[in-house]
């Protein structure tokens, strides 16, 4: 985990992956200009790779030094081995970091994504004849489809009654939120809380989607809070709602009722 966990020190805020083929001219290329006129710093390939070319160093680099990634889900996405490449690399530095993962569904049923039907069992399944020697490859593709369509992401379908515009502008929304968000104040010379983060974050196991709840103890003084507010800092992103309360000096200060209205005010978003 680098020291970029604890501040904006990312090189990008967001990397598209996409199929150059179906989306570069169209919504894609129309969301990194949203997103540019946003000043988010956005990473787009510009060059569509050939058959039987490899991914970039820089281009995996560029993955690398990215705090969010924005997959848009094709109809023919699933037939570009490159952009597969892409995704599973993706997810491999989210399981190192917690970086967050806005898919976007575009024209294209979610199911079809995760279960692979449809264009994408169409995909795969071609893909099974050239690889056939490389089942561990098949199956990394595979996961992290799934995985990505189990993520809440952004489904845009012609005729739902809404505009591609402002489906953009949703998405650019959401992203601006995250990439401005405060980071809690953790601690001037931060010593040895990497590892310890290391620890209690493979504990959150964010990707099982279910709910989680784990303590911190110790005796007083020995950093438990710090702990905290680097874990909240590191994964708040990924989730739609959260929010950090000193329960107990909250509590004595305004009382118990005072700090559920705004646990439920800053989660919801809404005033209680």
């Amino acid at each position: 985990m680098s020291s970029t966990s604890f501040s904006n020190g990312w090189k990008y805020d967001v990397f598209l992956n996409f199929r150059g083929s179906d989306t570069r001219y169209g919504f894609t290329g129309h969301l990194y200009k949203a997103l540019c006129d946003r000043k988010v710093r956005t990473f787009i390939d510009d060059e569509e790779l050939q058959r039987g070319e490899q991914i970039t160093p820089s281009l995996l680099k560029a993955i690398e030094e990215s705090r969010i990634f924005i997959p848009v889900f094709s109809k023919n996405y699933a037939s570009s081995t490159f952009c597969l490449d892409e995704l599973v690399h993706i997810f491999a530095c989210v399981k190192e970091k917690s970086r967050l993962v806005l898919p976007v569904f575009y024209e294209v049923d979610p199911s079809h994504v995760r279960h692979q039907r449809g264009s994408y069992k169409e995909a795969l399944n071609s893909h099974k004849k050239r690889f056939n020697d490389d089942q561990e490859k098949l199956q990394k593709w595979r996961n992290a489809l799934s995985q990505a369509a189990n993520l809440s992401g952004y489904h845009f379908k012609q005729g739902k009654e809404e505009y591609e515009y402002d489906f953009i502008a949703k998405i650019v929304k959401e992203v601006s939120q995250k990439i401005n968000r405060t980071l809690l104040h953790v601690a001037d010379f931060p010593v040895g809380l990497e590892y310890r983060m290391q620890d209690v974050n493979s504990l959150v196991n964010i990707e099982s989607g279910g709910v989680h709840m784990i303590g911190i103890h110790g005796v007083g003084g020995v950093g438990k809070s710090t702990l905290a507010r680097a874990i909240y800092n590191l994964i708040a992103d990924q989730f739609e709602g959260y929010c950090f309360l000193n329960v107990r000096e909250y509590s004595m200060q305004n009382g118990l009722v005072h700090l559920q209205k705004k646990l439920l005010s800053k989660t919801i978003g809404e005033k209680c």
